[in-house]
This record gives structure tokens, C-alpha cells and sequence, in this order.
């Protein structure tokens, strides 16, 4: 019974041991494959931190796999890898980026990113368990030995005195502006960014505040931040206002349908508001043809008049006096007289009959227009070029239920004459304002708003003499300019654009309201120049002085050109055509303050100098010009670059917010090209100063250039930075940087890649089966004697004597192997180390008899396995 019992227990026992074996075997297989995967990824790191680190390329195209979990590699500069080991399917992929330090965190930058010099290595190996995907990942740097530490850091808060907090506000350091942060948005307004251990300056900026620079210099420590909090006071302003109208067009001032029954003087009046005569009566051709009145009667019947000419000029700010003739005066233009004041006309119109060539008491017209037709007289009149040359108009209405003005000769809403029975009457005048509302004998009357009932007054009787080519006066208002452009070269403002406004009192209101156009901006106090533009037109205010919390109209008594009219002192009238463009914006430096005194041109043989806040505003050529800051003409501020753009203009555009951002010079310029004259980028020039410690350090861009920057006087050597494996001519170059004022050019650097590859299999010759732990190869333009590797490696340089090139196999059991091109046949060998009973033992590979290989040419690969 007892034997019984004691099988029974032992073969529960037996039973729970197998059971638990399945578990036990599957437990040591996942630990198995943990470790394998950790190895292999260890494995390429350190494959890869054999590399120099400039060698080591960024991952620019990463892909997503189709596993769970999905991971990121890099399928061009590093494929993925399929690798058996310990019986076990591994894939490995790989993806490296360009990194940085943030106190304690690491946090990876786009690939498009300047050298950041330090690089984060990511590698994964996934394997399945039981038909689902495992991974392990293992991440390192690789720092630049040749870049200065960021271990020291600015830190601290962005205020105004007020303890306002500004949010986005720059710090900066002005020996090395590529050290910034910015102002967070918390009620502190936060900011903190790396540097390296030195003394520096800092400076805070933001819009709409001056800038404020620390006091000296403070000093940065590695591993600590050095605070300074900075108080930034906003920068006080104005208003400034005004109305704008544009004067470029000849008007009509006014109309007489008959300054008596006895005479049947009929009066047409012109004015011109303009900058420049305007030929009116001599053929100019097609751009400058005849202009001459048309006649309306209240039933749309157009009659052009052919002129006879007094004057053909209507001179600047002066009127011009048509009148009627008849047969009786023998087709002359003779004297009129109104009022007993004897006046010339300017030209008159040939009239055939004694009926009214203008409309009286009745609806009608008067329009004057711009065409070569008018040579042939009404009958010849071209149509269909009107209302096209159409230069003014002016219709009124019969009233009291009769005819309504004819429709192609209004502008806007007609008029109502107050003549019995309405329309024109015997000694009843229609005048043009002067302004909006009034007007005036002194002024000239050319408010013109395109709208016949707010733009004319009816006047009974005529107020005075009629006006001819003698009188002068001067324009006060003009048609608004509807959408000109204003702008400031303050600190402030941006561009402003002229809107609509109706003016509804007195005159206006009756009239249903008058247009104008006007401007406000806010801009900085002090004293600045507004430049205004519009379809072609141009005006420039200078000495426009803007005080705090102050609206000013512009123009002004103080302002140049000035405007004294009573009552009506902020009216800008732009009258003077332009072949050129408005560019305007601000030059910096690379600290963010304005840079004075700095020119801008267009290369074109135009230029203007910055004020003292950096704004500039350049009248430039039309079409594409090359705008540039600072150009190098003799003019230059050799303390810092010159910074071009490419900028198509028409006349009269303005072309707002052209900045520009200027380095500090005492450059050091220099060019990678490849030995067949292609351009090098993304390649690393260092500069040493041969007394000091000052170093810089600059990757070449796209185009091949690198620009060495921020550098002090002194001797310095340049040097390229290059893989072992590459030659440059010339090694090096010495520059003596005399000036911060000065950009020094060197020599062209010409690198040429002498790397060629050796790669093959480590195999046991016996089945063929690859070596997976790793095998020494070792390549040299000698024989290397006895069963052990080399005990030194030799110099890799150009100097080496004799130079050994060595690898380790993968687990793969694949190797490439990296060497200078060459037609002399390299001694190839290989170490493989087998351990027994804890004894290890190095054979060399094909019984120590040395591979012939030959690389040839730059970019070869040549293929040759080893065996044991």
C-alpha cells in the first residue's frame, strides 16, 4: 500500500513537471529573443558611431513600415535588414535626426534644420512571438567633437514697466544671434534658450516696444542658467488723418445756357486742377487726341462742336472760356460781357442757326470728351468710343414733371435747375464746388465725385465775369482718391488705405451727401514722412510731426508742402504721375534693432537711405529689379552684409513690408566643389583663430557657399572637415580678417572621394555556413605578418606609413569595407576567434594567406568572401 501511495504521488509530481516545461521552454525562448534583439541593435549603433559625424546622414525620406507597431526607418541611407540568428527571424531598421538639448529633454529637429551638432542614432529590431510582433529600441547621440557644448543657458521674463506681460517678445544674444528664445504665452511671459559658457550681451525686442540690450556683458557658466528679466516700454503715438483727392483730369466749372435774351451768350467754363498743361485744341495722335464740348438736348441727341481756337492750351490751375458764335459775327470768337466786365474767350463753336446750341428751361447737357472724331464734325463722331472718352459731364433735369436729363451726359444724379419753368434759365448759372458743399472765388472749382447733384450748385443770377485761360486758381479738392495707399516710415504704422466717407452737412446734406476720401493710421511719436500713391499719382508730406495721444491732419502749416486753407487744412491732393514704384519696409540687424544708415536700392541707378529706425521707402523702376539692402557700391556699411530679393513693380504699385535682415560682417567666405566642379553641400568648414580661443563653424548650403560669421579681427585657419577617407586641395587656408567691417573670401575648397569598397561574406569553408559572431578584416597596401591582427591600427590620414583599413563583420555575417581608391592591390586578411573550454583561439582566414584586391577607381566595389 505504501509503494502504492509513494507512485502515485511521484507520478502527480512527474505530471506537474511537464506540464510546466511548455511554460518554462517558452519563458527561456522570449528571453532569448530579448537579448538576441538587444544585441543586434547595439550592434548597428556602434556600427554607426564608427562613422565620423560627418558622415553619418540625417534621415530625409522616412518611411512607416507595414508591422504593429508601426516604426519609422529610413529606407535609403540605412534598408532595412532581415537577420537569422539563434534560429530566430530579426528585422532591423534604423532612422537618424538631427537633435538638441532642452534642459533635461532630447527633442529631434526637422532634417531641413541647420546642423545641430548632435544626432540621436534610433534602431529597431522586431521578431514575432506566438504571431504577434515585438520590438526593441535603443537610442543614442552622436555629438560633434568639433561643436561648443550648449550647456549654459538665458533665462527669465519679458514685462513692460507696468508688469505687462509681452508674449512673443525675441531674446537674443548680439555675439551670436543664432542663440534666441522667445517669450511664452504665460501671465510671466517666460523665456529661456541654451548657450555656450562665455560672457555675452542680451537684447529684448517686440513689436511696438523699444528695444532694451543688458547693460554690459553677463556671464553664462556651463550647467547654469543666468537670469535677467527685461522691461520694455511701448512706444507712444498718434493719429493722423486726412482727406485725399487726385487731380489729373481736366473738369468742367461751369455752364450758362444764355447770359441774356438780347445776346444768347452761351458759356461753357473749364478748369484745369492738374500739374501740366492740356492741349486741347492740336492734334496730338492717338495718346493725345482733340478735346472738344458735346452738346445734350432732353432727348439724348448728342451735337459735337468743332472749335475755333483763341488758346489751344488750358494752362495749370487756370480756367479755360468757350462761348457761342453766330453768322452774323462772321464765325469769330468775340468778346462777351456780363456784369459790364469785357472777357476773351478761348475758343468758341460755330453756330448755324439761332436756336440754342445749349438746352434752355428744359432738361439737357454739356460734355466735353477726347477724340479725332471730332474732326469731322458730328456726323463723323465715333459712338462707340462713349462713354470711353468721356473726360467730365454734367446733366440737369427740366423739373416740375418734364423732361429728365439726357441720360448718356449724367454723372451719378442729375441736377435741378431753380429757372422757370425749371431747367436752364435766362442769366442762370451751373458752378462746380471748390470743395464739398461750397463754392469759392478764390479757389479753383474741381471737386469732382463723378456725381452731378453734389459736385455742381445752381447759381441765379450768375455770380461775376466769366473766367478764361487769365484767371488762376488755385484747386483745394479734386475726386477722391478711393483706395490710395498711405504710408509712414515710422515705427509704428502700416500701410493705410483711403475709404469712402459722406460728408451730409449744409450743401451736402441738401445734395444727398458729399464723397471724400479719407485716411487714419496710428504712428509713432516724433517727426516722419508720409508718402501717399494712387493709380499712378504720387504725393510725399514731410515733417509730419506726430505728438502722444494727438490726432494731427496731414497736410499742415508745419509739414512740407503745407496747407493754410481756413477751415480745410488736411486735404492732400495727388496730382503728380509717376513711371515709378513705391517700396518700402525696414532693414534690421540680425538683433532685430533698425539699422541708419544703411541704403536700398533697385540696382537701377535708384537708392535711398534707412532712418534711424531701419524704415526706408524707395521710389524704384518698374518691372523686375533686384532690390538690396546695404548694396556694395561704395556706399556700403561694412559692418554688415548685403542681402538681396527679386521684386516685379508697375508704376505706381506700393510693395509694403520689404524687410530685410542683415549678419554682422567679418565673414569668412569659402566654396565646396567635388573634383569635377559640382557644388558640395551640406559640407563643414571650422575656422581657429591662431592667437585666442575663437572658433566658428559653418555648413556649406545648397549652392556649394559657406559663410563663416560674427568673427573678430585676427588670423584665422580654415579647415574642412572631411571623412577619413577624403582628400581636399588646398588642406587648409589662412585668412587675416582685418575689419568686422569685411567679408574675406577664400580659396575654393575641392574634395575629392578616393572611398572605394571591399565587401563579401565570413563563412566556415567546410558547410558554407556564414560566421554570425563576427569576424576582424583587415585591408593594407602591405603584408601583415604573423597569426594576429596588427597591435596598432595607423593613422587613416594621408600620412599613414603603412595604412590599415579595418572592419567588423555583422551578424549577418556580411562586411564593407571602406578604403582610398587605388591601382596597387591591397593585402586583405581576416581574424576569426572561436572560444573552447574558455580558451580562445584567433585563426587567420584562408590559412593566413593574405586576399589580392584592387579598387581601382573612386566608387568601386569589389567583392571577396573569407573562409575558415
Amino acid at each position: 500500500m505504501e509503494l502504492i501511495i509513494a507512485s502515485f504521488i511521484l507520478s502527480i509530481g512527474v505530471l506537474a513537471a511537464v506540464g510546466s516545461f511548455q511554460y518554462i521552454t517558452t519563458s527561456v525562448q522570449f528571453s532569448k529573443s530579448r537579448t538576441l534583439s538587444s544585441n543586434l541593435a547595439q550592434e548597428q549603433v556602434e556600427k554607426l558611431k564608427n562613422l565620423s559625424y560627418y558622415t553619418l546622414l540625417v534621415t530625409t525620406s522616412p518611411t512607416a513600415d507595414s508591422h504593429v507597431p508601426v516604426i519609422t526607418y529610413d529606407p535609403g541611407n540605412y534598408p532595412p535588414q532581415t537577420i537569422i540568428e539563434g534560429g530566430i527571424p530579426f528585422i532591423r531598421e534604423t532612422r537618424v535626426d538631427f537633435a538638441y538639448q532642452n534642459g533635461s529633454v532630447i527633442s529631434t529637429a526637422p532634417w531641413t534644420s541647420d546642423d545641430t551638432a548632435l544626432k540621436q542614432i534610433t534602431v529597431y529590431v522586431l521578431w514575432q512571438e506566438r504571431a504577434e510582433w515585438k520590438y526593441q529600441q535603443i537610442q543614442n547621440l552622436y555629438a560633434n567633437p568639433a561643436a561648443v557644448p550648449l550647456d549654459a543657458s538665458a533665462s527669465g521674463w519679458v514685462k513692460t514697466p507696468s508688469n505687462v506681460a509681452i508674449p512673443g517678445a525675441l531674446v537674443q544674444v548680439i555675439d551670436n544671434p543664432s542663440w534666441y528664445g522667445y517669450a511664452d504665452t504665460s501671465g510671466s511671459a517666460n523665456y529661456r534658450f541654451s548657450v555656450s559658457p562665455g560672457s555675452y550681451t542680451l537684447q529684448a525686442s517686440s513689436d511696438g516696444y523699444y528695444t532694451s540690450t543688458t547693460n554690459g556683458y553677463l556671464s553664462f557658466t556651463s550647467g547654469n542658467a543666468t537670469p535677467y528679466n527685461f522691461s520694455l516700454s511701448p512706444i507712444s503715438s498718434g493719429t493722423v488723418t486726412g482727406n485725399i483727392y487726385k487731380t489729373d483730369h481736366l473738369v468742367i466749372a461751369a455752364v450758362v445756357a444764355t447770359t441774356g435774351s438780347a445776346n444768347n451768350i452761351e458759356v461753357i467754363e473749364l478748369y484745369n486742377p492738374t500739374t501740366a498743361p492740356i492741349n486741347i485744341g492740336t492734334n496730338g495722335g492717338v495718346n493725345n487726341p482733340y478735346i472738344a464740348p458735346i452738346t445734350w438736348d432732353h432727348s439724348d441727341n448728342p451735337s459735337p462742336h468743332r472749335l475755333i481756337y483763341v488758346s489751344t492750351y488750358v494752362p495749370v490751375n487756370r480756367y479755360y472760356l468757350i462761348t457761342n458764335t453766330y453768322p452774323g459775327a462772321g464765325f469769330t470768337c468775340d468778346p462777351i460781357t456780363i456784369f459790364g466786365i469785357t472777357t476773351n474767350p478761348d475758343a468758341c463753336w460755330k453756330f448755324y442757326s439761332y436756336s440754342h446750341a445749349i438746352e434752355q428751361s428744359d432738361a439737357g447737357g454739356v460734355s466735353i470728351g477726347n477724340s479725332n472724331s471730332y474732326l469731322a464734325g458730328w456726323s463723323g463722331f465715333n459712338w462707340s468710343s462713349w462713354p470711353a472718352s468721356r473726360i467730365d459731364s454734367v446733366a440737369w433735369n427740366q423739373g416740375g414733371g418734364g423732361h429728365s436729363a439726357p441720360s448718356d451726359a449724367v454723372e451719378g444724379t442729375a441736377i435741378t435747375p431753380l429757372g422757370s419753368p425749371n431747367g436752364m434759365g435766362i442769366g442762370e448759372a451751373i458752378g462746380r464746388m471748390t470743395d464739398p458743399g461750397t463754392i469759392s472765388s478764390t479757389y479753383g472749382m474741381g471737386y469732382d465725385s463723378d456725381n452731378n447733384r453734389s459736385n455742381f450748385l445752381d447759381v441765379n443770377p450768375i455770380p461775376g465775369p466769366a473766367n478764361n485761360s487769365s484767371t488762376t486758381a488755385l484747386p483745394r479738392a479734386g475726386t477722391p482718391a478711393t483706395g490710395a495707399i498711405v504710408n509712414m516710415n515710422d515705427l509704428l504704422s502700416n500701410s493705410a488705405t483711403c475709404t469712402d466717407t459722406t460728408v451730409n452737412t449744409g450743401t451736402c446734406a441738401a445734395a444727398g451727401g458729399c464723397r471724400v476720401c479719407s485716411f487714419s493710421l496710428v504712428a509713432a511719436t516724433g517727426t516722419w514722412t508720409m508718402d501717399i500713391s494712387s493709380s499712378g499719382l504720387y504725393a510725399q508730406i514731410q515733417n509730419i510731426t506726430v505728438q502722444t495721444n494727438v490726432s494731427t491732419g496731414v497736410p499742415n502749416g508745419a509739414t512740407t508742402p503745407t496747407w493754410t486753407a481756413v477751415g480745410n487744412n488736411t486735404v492732400t491732393l495727388i496730382n503728380n504721375t509717376t513711371t515709378y514704384a513705391f517700396v518700402s519696409g525696414h532693414v534690421y540687424s540680425n538683433t532685430g534693432a533698425g539699422l541708419y544708415p544703411v541704403k536700398v536700392s533697385d540696382a537701377n541707378g535708384r537708392s535711398i537711405g534707412t532712418l534711424v529706425s531701419g524704415a526706408y521707402l524707395l521710389l524704384a523702376t518698374t518691372g523686375t529689379i533686384s532690390l538690396t539692402a546695404n548694396p556694395n557700391d561704395g556706399t556700403m556699411n561694412r559692418a554688415y552684409t548685403t542681402q538681396s530679393r527679386s521684386l516685379a513693380t508697375v508704376a505706381g504699385g506700393l510693395y509694403d513690408n520689404q524687410d530685410f535682415t542683415l549678419e554682422l560682417a567679418g565673414i569668412i567666405r569659402g566654396y565646396f566643389q567635388t573634383s569635377s566642379n559640382t557644388p558640395l553641400p551640406r559640407r563643414v568648414a571650422v575656422a581657429v583663430k591662431t592667437v585666442g580661443t575663437d572658433t566658428a563653424q559653418a555648413a556649406s548650403d545648397n549652392s556649394g557657399y559657406f559663410s563663416l560669421q560674427n568673427l573678430s579681427t585676427g588670423t584665422y585657419i580654415v579647415t574642412p572637415q572631411l571623412d577619413t577617407l577624403e582628400t581636399v586641395t588646398p588642406p587648409s587656408a589662412t585668412v587675416v580678417l582685418a575689419s568686422t567691417g569685411t567679408t574675406n573670401t577664400i580659396s575654393t575648397f575641392t574634395i575629392t572621394s578616393g572611398i572605394a569598397e571591399i565587401t563579401g561574406q565570413v563563412l566556415i569553408a567546410a558547410s558554407t555556413q556564414v560566421i554570425t559572431t563576427g569576424a576582424l578584416i583587415v585591408a593594407s597596401p602591405s603584408s601583415i605578418a604573423g597569426s594576429l591582427p596588427p597591435t596598432q591600427s595607423g593613422a587613416t590620414g594621408a600620412a599613414c606609413n603603412p595604412c590599415y583599413y579595418s572592419v567588423s563583420s555583422d551578424a549577418t555575417g556580411n562586411y564593407t569595407l571602406q578604403v582610398r581608391s587605388s591601382t596597387t592591390p591591397y593585402k586583405v586578411y581576416g581574424w576569426y576567434t572561436t572560444i573552447s573550454a574558455q580558451t580562445p583561439t584567433v585563426t587567420k582566414s584562408n590559412g593566413g594567406t593574405a586576399y589580392n584586391v584592387t579598387v581601382s577607381t573612386p566608387g568601386q566595389i569589389v567583392s571577396q568572401n573569407f573562409s575558415w
